[in-house]
C-alpha cells in the first residue's frame, strides 16, 4: 500500500504532461514544408531568394525588438504572418504591426501583400530585398537549390 500514493502521483503527472502536449488550444501554423520553402524576392520574375521562409522570419523577429509573431490561415493556400511590437514614439509607447501574406506554389513561397501600420500596403520587392540583406551579409545557410548550384559552379 505504500506505493499507491506514488503511483497515483506518477499517473497524475503523466496525464498532465499528455494533456499539455496534445490537448488544449493550439495556435495555427503552416506546415514545416511551407516554412522551409524558398521565398521569392517579390519581383515580377519571381526570382528565388535562396533563403527559407523560416530563416527570414526568424531573423526579422530577431531584429525587431520585442516583436511577437502569429500565423493566420487565409483560404486554402495563403497564410498571413502578423508581427506586433512597441516603439518609443517620443510621446510614449506606440504599437506597430506588419502583416505579410504568403502563398506557396510548387516549391516557392510568394509574398502577396506586405501591410504596415505606418504605410498601409508596401511595395513587395524593396521590403523583401531589405529582409534578405541580413542573411546575405551573414552568409546564412541557403536552401538546397542554391547550395547545389554553388557546389556545381
Amino acid at each position: 500500500m505504500r506505493f499507491l500514493p506514488g503511483a497515483i502521483a506518477a499517473l497524475l503527472v503523466a496525464i498532465a504532461l499528455a494533456w499539455a502536449k496534445y490537448g488544449g488550444h493550439k495556435e495555427p501554423k503552416p506546415p514545416d514544408s511551407f516554412l522551409d520553402s524558398e521565398v521569392t524576392i517579390g519581383d515580377d520574375a519571381h526570382t528565388g531568394s535562396c533563403y527559407s521562409l523560416r530563416l527570414l522570419l526568424r531573423q526579422h523577429l530577431f531584429w525587431t525588438p520585442g516583436a511577437v509573431g502569429s500565423w493566420k490561415p487565409i483560404g486554402s493556400e495563403d497564410w498571413m504572418f502578423h508581427i506586433e511590437w512597441v516603439e518609443d514614439g517620443g510621446g510614449g509607447p506606440d504599437s506597430q504591426w506588419e502583416n505579410i501574406t504568403l502563398r506557396k506554389v510548387n516549391e516557392l513561397v510568394y509574398p502577396q501583400v506586405i501591410e504596415t501600420k505606418q504605410h498601409g500596403n508596401e511595395p513587395l520587392e524593396p521590403f523583401m530585398k531589405d529582409l534578405i540583406s541580413w542573411p546575405k551579409q551573414q552568409r546564412a545557410q541557403k536552401v538546397e537549390r542554391c547550395r547545389a548550384a554553388a557546389a556545381a559552379g
